[in-house]
């Protein structure tokens, strides 16, 4: 214990030095050196709060912990008064460095920004810290009602400015999101794209750090996990807390309501378009498939069934494809950039699934040199029966036991195909036994 009491001694001198030293340096070494004293008053308190832990193991009566209890009581007293200063100091360092920042160019500005960053991160350990120190007054016996209340009101000033700097940066994430649709090739945008996420992730951060502070002092921070569940964009074990999921529910149908409210009757008209679209194109699709089978057969011509079924199936999908297309743009969707990114996501699942694609191609190459045809009695792939169905991925094949057998097209295609009933006549080999008389 008296170790770690030289030891705190020794951090209050260093921090004592670098105040009093600051005003013989040079400008441009003055922020650097402020870092590091708020650095080594971090670690003063640090050290005090872990002497008070190590103190309470010590009996009451023993004469180290009655010595070493009186100085720390002395020194906490106004404990509170330097951690204000502190934040005080660090937030107007903070606003004139981010004012100076949109002068600078170059490689300058990088380094500001991570001053400002080092400053930030500073800062949220000097919260951490303010919120540690109370209970360890609070054991010294040291009345802490007061800066309790001033550490509550001060994490919840910055816990509310950081909810609304991530409401407002998902707001311009959102905006930067529909200009860059309009001007996909511009590279501005995705500088600033990086730029606000950067910002983003960085504010969220401080959040979550801010939002524990604020649960060890035993305050709500319902709306603030709520806000981090949001803004994070993934699934976590908050999510399911009940208050939490409450909060973002009544949240969503506040928006909703508020919405519906300015413009409900846009809102209807365009429900009641998208709906009439979705509903024409159903009916489209499947008079297409009527239409399509009507068409195939008053053909003369010899269409298999297979290339029918195909043709009846595609001509609807075709359509709706194209109804959803249409309510998607009546949504507004861009669709220009959804389609290159389905090109991207259809090169990336391609890949991923190649045997599917060999399925899908093999079952082309059959419709294109119809092998066989529904209802034909075939062996392929070690197996024999009636084809019942065919898609372009798997045949289905009914065996004369009364099974069925689903079989993928790359394996039917890779291997020696035999159609019995092709042809009108067959050859059939009958073995008679002669019994001699």
């Amino acid at each position: 214990m008296l170790v770690l009491d030289t030891e705190l001694d020794a951090k209050i001198a260093q921090a004592d030095s670098l105040s009093a030293g600051l005003s013989r340096l040079r400008e441009s070494d003055h922020a650097a050196m402020l870092y590091r004293r708020d650095q080594h008053s971090v670690d003063m308190m640090s050290h005090a709060i872990q002497m008070i832990e190590k103190l309470e193991s010590l009996p009451a009566d023993n004469p180290t912990h009655i010595a070493v209890r009186a100085r720390l009581s002395q020194k906490f007293r106004r404990v509170d008064d330097l951690i204000i200063q502190r934040l005080a100091e660090i937030d107007e360092r903070i606003v004139a460095a981010s004012e100076s920042a949109a002068t600078l160019s170059g490689a300058a500005v990088f380094t500001r920004q991570a001053y400002i960053k080092s400053l930030y991160s500073i800062r949220n350990q000097v919260l951490e810290t303010m919120v540690d120190v109370i209970p360890a007054r609070e054991s010294l016996g040291i009345h802490s009602g007061e800066f309790r209340e001033q550490a509550e009101l001060t994490l919840f000033h910055h816990a509310e400015r950081l909810v609304a700097l991530l409401e407002l940066s998902t707001a311009a994430s959102l905006e930067l999101a529909r200009q860059r649709g309009l001007t996909p090739s511009d590279p501005s945008f995705l500088y600033a794209q990086t730029e606000l996420q950067n910002q983003h992730e960085t504010e969220l951060a401080q959040l979550i750090s801010i939002t524990e502070a604020l649960e060890r002092l035993d305050v709500d921070t319902t709306s603030y996990r709520a806000t981090i569940v949001k803004q994070r964009g993934v699934l976590s074990a908050d999510l399911f807390k009940k208050d939490i999921l409450k909060n973002i529910a009544l949240e969503y149908w506040e928006s909703v309501r508020a919405t519906l409210g300015a413009r409900s009757a846009d809102v209807i008209l365009n429900t009641l378009v998208i709906l009439l679209i979705l509903f024409a194109a159903l009916w489209l699709s499947r008079f297409a498939r009527r239409a399509t089978n009507a068409a195939l057969q008053r053909l003369n011509t010899t269409v298999s069934k297979l290339h029918k079924d195909i043709l009846v199936s595609t001509s609807g999908v075709v359509i709706m494809g194209l109804g959803v297309l249409l309510a998607l743009g009546q949504m507004g969707i861009s669709l220009g950039p959804m389609l290159a990114g389905l090109g991207i996501a259809g090169f990336i699942v391609g890949f991923a699934l190649q045997d599917s694609l060999a399925n899908f191609a093999a079952g082309g190459m059959i419709l294109i040199y119809r092998p066989f045809d529904v209802d034909d009695y075939v062996e392929v792939a070690g197996e024999i029966g009636l084809v019942k169905k065919m898609s372009l991925v798997t045949t289905t094949i009914h065996t004369f036991d009364n099974q069925t057998l689903v079989i993928p097209n790359n394996k039917i295609w890779g291997s020696v195909i035999k159609n019995v009933t092709a042809q009108r006549t067959l050859r059939v080999d009958l073995v008679f036994g002669i019994t001699k008389v």
